[in-house]
């Protein structure tokens, strides 16, 4: 049956053949028999290919060969790195660059040929890269400079970086073009360019190589129908030939030759480097390989720098629960907190209003907006959105408020549920502003329309289509640290409006007192004590420690790739983990240590009368136990520990947190599932 249109230039039609610049033979499961090899194997093996099909594996291979390959993919799927070798080709020796991969019952062997033209001036090159990239401390200068090096060392006439956002679309955020006229920087990418199938052949092979667009396809001899066998998936290597989906985006773009390599972010693709060389070029394996472990170092460098500008954002949010943690003491008017604190949060969050709601009560800081209409919004959002963690939008004009009260210029919203009674509502509200600006599409206009949702008009001819589209509704959007931080802010909140209540009800004393305990003392979640409740423990600890000369230690630890969690299995079965981690560990404390949540996936245990040492060896068994414990559905997780003895006489709280965060660092950066003992100094980024 002839195929359709659609068929034919769908991401998935895999192609029975492969790039010419190597060659391919498919052996049995087992390397004992030949099946398949690629039409040029005469070419690059000086093997004929009816010679090829009627011998051994080992006498195309070589012992030496087949006994390595054997060996690595007894367990393993891939080489985890590509053999080099030398094999003598019509009476010369010719070095190969080799991969090998499981598909099916098959093993796949791709042949490479290599040039040692130019390589030996490589290696400095990468090196000098290398150094520059390590001590860069500006993620934009980081960025661009990645692509720099990898121009560098591949001479693509165009190296962009570009990022996914949430919905899949790219954005150039860093270019090297040798032609000005055809720079991409700052254009957007619809998701169809990339779809969901082949971004989750990245996670199989990170790098792309199309030296020439135009080549002919080598097809497979035989042809996997005839001898009754799948068509190969190639995915793994490098020779993979372009599907008509591919080949035509490239033809559209003019681009001659092409390498894409992935960036991953905890097991999620964060974004793409991709070279253009605007005719065919036929680079080596050494400097595609270069140009990947460039990308490799530049993207550590890069996540730890995210990393260090989180640090810096969470610790002014820390300091800001500091502030309100010293108020708890005194009976303060919730409202008097907002008009005391709201400018510095409006700065922290980047909003232009804060609003804060509860038992019939609007309190305002900054541009948001009525009172009256501040109350629609609340009741809407008891109604439709509960007393879930948080609701954020950054497109207000298409939510249902938009037909409830005037928005005016606001666009983004930051909802987050005041945890003070279940029979009672209330609402911490961070406003944002429209921010008006243009954005510049590579595509289709029908296929870019059909993702977004405002008109396109063309700008200008540039060798391919460009769209620009205006965004007059829409607000920077919320980040997943921010969500996290207004959901503490609003915890905080939550205990002084709880407090000023048992201040003001004092006829009914008791049940505010259990209110109290309740919401101020114990994690929601895990049922275990909370941050403040282990914050009072710890300041009481660090007193007795003082006054009487006994040691106390602090155990802070979260769970490894928790995020990952999440991701695969969603934030339901995410909570039911940290639920059954609180009980493991508790089961495994005395009566005398205390466990509480300190936030997210992280906890913390205060072991009284504990040295380093006998702290030490009670995260060691913890750590243990986890490690042993299989979570439903979810299977093993592990946990990284930071532990930390109070400084008799001499350290605050909140130093002794730090030091035991630091040890806890230590532990993810050497490994995960590890315990370390915190240093008596604070060491700096």
């Amino acid at each position: 049956m002839e195929s359709t249109f659609e068929e034919q230039h769908h991401p998935a039609i895999m192609i029975e053949g492969i790039q010419p610049f190597g060659c391919l033979i498919r052996f049995d499961a087992d390397l004992q028999k030949v099946f398949q090899v690629s039409a040029n194997l005469q070419n690059i093996l000086g093997v004929s290919i009816d010679t090829a099909l009627v011998s051994s594996p080992r006498d195309i291979l070589g012992g030496k060969l087949q006994h390595r390959l054997q060996q690595a993919l007894t367990k393993n799927t891939r080489l985890s790195a590509a053999f080099t070798i030398n094999r003598q080709v019509n009476g010369s020796y010719q070095r190969f660059h080799v991969m090998a991969y499981r598909y099916d019952d098959s093993i796949i062997v791709e042949f490479e040929p290599l040039s040692r033209s130019g390589e030996q001036h490589l290696l400095p090159i990468v090196n000098e890269w290398l150094s520059r990239l390590a001590q860069v401390q500006q993620i934009g200068q980081l960025q661009q400079m990645l692509v720099q090096s990898v121009q560098a060392v591949t001479g693509y006439d165009r190296v962009l970086l570009c990022q996914f956002d949430s919905h899949w679309q790219r954005t150039a955020i860093a270019e090297e073009c040798r032609e000005p006229a055809r720079s991409l920087l700052n254009y957007r990418f619809p998701a169809s360019d990339i779809p969901a199938i082949v971004r989750d052949r990245y996670a199989v092979n990170p790098l792309r190589h199309v030296p020439d667009v135009n080549a002919k396809v080598v097809p497979l001899v035989p042809t996997s129908d005839s001898i009754n066998l799948p068509t190969p998936d190639l995915t793994a290597g490098v020779l993979r030939t372009l599907s008509p989906f591919h080949y035509q985006y490239l033809c559209e773009i003019n681009v001659g030759a092409s390498l894409s390599i992935a960036i991953t972010d905890e097991q999620r693709l964060w974004g793409i480097l991709t070279c253009h060389h605007f005719a065919a070029s036929d680079i080596s394996a050494a400097e595609r390989d270069a140009a990947f472990n460039l990308v490799q170092m530049a993207s550590q460098r890069l996540f730890l720098l995210q990393a260090r500008q989180q640090a810096q954002f969470l610790e002014q949010v820390l300091n800001s629960r500091e502030l309100l943690s010293a108020e708890r003491d005194k009976v303060v008017q919730p409202t008097t907190l907002l008009d005391k604190y709201g400018k510095n949060w409006m700065e922290l969050f980047n909003c232009c209003g804060i609003a804060l709601l509860y038992q019939e009560q609007v309190r305002c800081a900054g541009e948001t907006l009525d009172n009256y209409e501040l109350d629609i919004v609340g009741k809407w959002l008891t109604e439709n959105v509960g007393h879930k963690a948080c609701w954020a939008c950054d497109h207000l004009s298409k939510s249902p408020l938009d037909n409830l009260v005037n928005l005016r210029k606001r666009a983004g919203l930051l909802a987050v549920p005041l945890p003070i009674e279940h029979n009672q509502s209330g609402w911490l509200l961070l406003f944002r502003d429209t921010e008006k600006m243009q954005c510049s599409w590579v595509g289709k206009k029908q296929i870019i329309e059909a993702e977004t949702s405002n008109p396109l008009h063309r700008v200008e001819e540039r060798g391919h289509e460009v769209w620009v589209e205006t965004i007059e509704s829409e607000a920077q959007r919320w980040s997943v640290n921010e969500q996290h931080a207004a959901q503490d802010l609003a915890e905080d909140l939550a205990v002084a409006i709880t407090v000023h209540q048992i201040n003001r009800l004092n006829k009914e004393l008791q049940r505010a007192n259990k209110q109290l305990k309740e919401i101020a003392h114990t994690d929601t979640l895990t049922r275990i004590w909370n941050r403040y409740r282990m914050e009072l423990a710890i300041d009481a600890e660090l007193a007795a420690a003082e006054r009487y000369g006994h040691p106390c230690s602090v155990l802070l630890f979260d769970v490894d790739h928790f995020k990952s969690v999440n991701d695969t299995y969603g934030h339901d079965m995410g909570d039911q983990v940290l639920t059954r981690l609180a009980e493991e560990v508790q089961s495994k404390l005395r009566v005398s240590d205390h466990l509480g949540r300190w936030g997210g996936e992280e906890f913390i245990v205060l072991a009284s009368h504990n040295t380093l040492d006998e702290a030490m060896a009670l995260a060691e068994r913890l750590r243990h136990h986890v490690e042993m414990v299989e979570f439903e559905t979810v299977g093993e997780i592990t946990v990284s520990i930071g532990v930390a003895q109070a400084i008799t006489g001499s350290e605050s709280r909140r130093r002794l947190l730090e030091r035991a965060d630091q040890a806890m660092y230590r532990a993810k950066q050497s490994g995960r599932n590890r315990v370390e003992a915190a240093s008596t100094e604070l060491s700096t980024f």
